[in-house]
């Protein structure tokens, strides 16, 4: 099958050469415009901000929400609302293996960590949507806490972590951000092209005469940023809120990309997102209809 694909990739290449080298240009476009700044300069300020006490003090009031064994997670959560990902996996993934929080709070914060940057909504929605989207999330996170069953192996941790940012952490911290940005931007590339692949094998067998409506909503999710473009033309609040929270298959590789993989499987990893997105999606679906939001 995968053999297949790649010959209908060489046929694209070779057919459409304008429109591959158009979208491996729209990718980098976006890459360079949308995701370089927010990253590189989010990341930074996250990497200080988990070693300040002040910070990670104010990150308790996520305690209303769910339980850690480290202070110190409350951090990642509250970093991964205005971070997002794959920036906020790659901060988790140095912790657990400094290990600075619990195995238990690993999985729990990889399940949560679903948050998308609040400029990148802003600029596909208005705020009033992205308080309702914040809401929604923090709803299921409260459910999650609720239902989720501890697993009391592999949970040691330093319980001895010192708030301490210097110059080499700096440098570090920039260095792990220009690797984040290089995966991003292969990720990005590969998947549009995927796309790109995908609409050429569509139109070559007309498949999307069946419903073009079903074809855009699959290959929206694909990936987000390209992906929301294509939805503005329906301005459904209910598909933004599902992509939202499901951040797409290329940011969900971005993600585990950045994981240890001997501690967490991807079906596991993909099958807790798509949850997590369904959820939230029925929570602003049962809110819209109890209160007409």
């Amino acid at each position: 099958m995968f053999i297949i694909f790649i010959i209908f990739v060489f046929l694209n290449i070779i057919l459409n050469l304008n429109d591959v080298m158009n979208s491996v240009y729209d990718s980098l476009f976006i890459w360079f415009y949308n995701v370089f700044p927010s990253i590189f300069i989010f990341y930074n300020i996250s990497s200080y901000l988990i070693n300040n006490k002040i910070f990670c003090y104010a990150s308790k009031i996520f305690k209303l929400l769910i339980k850690y064994d480290s202070p110190r997670s409350y951090c990642f959560l509250f970093i991964n609302i205005f971070l997002g990902n794959p920036g906020t996996v790659n901060l988790i993934n140095n912790a657990f293996e400094n290990k600075e929080i619990s195995y238990n709070d690993y999985i729990k914060l990889n399940d949560t960590t679903f948050f998308m940057n609040p400029l990148f909504i802003l600029s596909f929605t208005n705020i009033y949507f992205y308080l309702i989207y914040l809401l929604c999330c923090f709803i299921y996170i409260k459910l999650y806490d609720v239902f989720y069953k501890v697993d009391i192996s592999n949970n040691y941790m330093n319980k001895n972590n010192n708030f301490i940012f210097n110059f080499s952490m700096l440098t570090k911290s920039i260095s792990s951000s220009i690797n984040i940005l290089l995966n991003v931007a292969g990720l990005i590339t590969f998947f549009n092209v995927f796309k790109n692949t995908i609409i050429f094998i569509f139109d070559l067998f007309n498949f999307n005469i069946f419903n073009i409506f079903i074809t855009n909503i699959f290959l929206s999710f694909l990936e987000i940023a390209s992906g929301l473009k294509v939805l503005q033309q329906y301005n459904n609040a209910i598909l933004y809120m599902l992509l939202f929270s499901f951040q797409g298959v290329c940011i969900l590789f971005q993600s585990y990309s950045f994981l240890n993989k001997k501690n967490i499987s991807f079906k596991r990893y993909i099958l807790s997102h798509l949850i997590s997105s369904l959820s939230i999606t029925l929570i602003f679906i049962i809110l819209k209809f109890l209160f007409h939001i």
